[in-house]
């Protein structure tokens, strides 16, 4: 929560904020505006808002007093009318994928806590034309964060295809609120740590329970707590276990391989041999460092700045790929129906039509 009021907090922003530091601007809607405070107070001079936007309301309208910045509710007149080396998005509500390619096309740095892409066609419009010309990079300039990859947890940790030999079971876990990120958004992540470590899977078996009567037809609209179990093609197996409506943000990650066992989680990491004997570990100081949605978010946002200065350029994996869509999409549809579900098939039948 940012401390003084909001005299208190434009009095303190206009001394210490340096003209050097990147300019940015938000896209948020109501329930996400605590986030979006409690991140631009965590990242304090680091950063400098021009703007705030998303959907008409009071708490959007508080958050711009704050931070002395117009607020508008139209996402393509901000990005023109504003334009800054980054765009915080925390939620994809109103938001128009032309109007992000434009954005992304004249340079700024997209980071989305939510997959900007809940469907192929939506995916194809993101994407437009960056297979071609001048455009090839632009999935280039999206970077979701948190990134469990860009957490201190996982930096720290020895590199599982390194240390495991061949990897047999990956489990995941990603637990929160959802005034952080949506399911779909840790249900994607999930999906693409899996298949940074194996081949796609054949197939998938899920469940999701919660709030809802059955589970809906679209990505964005399913909440409550998913489950998830998929076979490999390369005798491998992976777990999968997400929620948007669990106590706090958590997320950890378990490998087995024929070498050994990997467990990380956001602050740290413990590597055993196949016999369970401890081979390293390490834990960052929890009292200096926090995991919670915000604190990892400003975490990854000033790795992304202080690179960014140094080298001019990101170390980004593509943000919305069909693989990894295609995984959510049997993943849900396994939930609906009750039955295994593949994502070569879904893919293939978009494909097909």
């Amino acid at each position: 929560m940012i401390r003084g009021g909001v005299a208190g907090f434009m009095v303190i922003w206009s001394i210490t904020m340096p003209t050097h530091a990147p300019e940015i601007t938000l896209w948020t809607d109501a329930p996400r505006a605590g986030l979006a405070t409690q991140v631009i107070e965590l990242m304090g001079h680091a950063v400098r808002p021009l703007a705030v936007g998303g959907p008409r309301s009071a708490e959007l309208s508080t958050l711009a007093q704050k931070l002395d910045c117009p607020h508008s509710d139209d996402l393509r007149k901000m990005l023109v009318d504003h334009p800054a080396a980054f765009v915080l998005m925390l939620t994809m509500q109103n938001a128009d994928r032309e109007d992000l390619r434009m954005a992304i096309g004249e340079g700024a740095i997209l980071l989305t806590t939510e997959p900007l892409a809940g469907t192929f066609d939506e995916l194809a419009v993101l994407r437009g034309k960056a297979s071609a010309g001048a455009n090839a990079a632009v999935t280039g300039r999206i970077v979701r964060v948190p990134d469990f990859m860009q957490a201190p947890g996982y930096l720290a940790a020895a590199d599982p295809k390194e240390a495991l030999g061949d990897i047999q079971s990956i489990g995941y876990s990603g637990f929160g609120q959802s005034s952080d990120c949506s399911l779909y958004a840790r249900l994607s992540e999930a999906w693409r740590i899996v298949l940074h470590f194996t081949q796609g899977p054949t197939a998938i078996t899920a469940t999701l329970t919660g709030p809802q009567a059955s589970p809906p037809e679209a990505l964005r609209n399913a909440t409550g707590h998913l489950c998830a179990l998929a076979r490999m093609p390369d005798n491998c197996a992976a777990v999968i276990q997400v929620s948007d409506r669990a106590g706090r943000t958590a997320r950890g990650l378990n490998i087995t391989g024929s070498a050994g066992q990997l467990r990380v989680h956001d602050l740290g990491y413990a590597l055993y041999d196949h016999g369970g004997r401890l081979l390293d570990e390490r834990t960052t100081d929890t009292a200096k460092s926090s995991s919670s949605f915000a604190d990892l978010i400003a975490h990854h946002w000033r790795r992304l700045i202080d690179q960014h200065a140094s080298t001019g350029s990101l170390v980004t994996q593509e943000a919305d790929d069909a693989a990894a869509l295609s995984c959510c999409m049997a993943t849900l549809l396994s939930a609906r129906t009750l039955q295994p579900e593949s994502p070569d098939n879904l893919l293939q039948m978009h494909q097909a039509g």
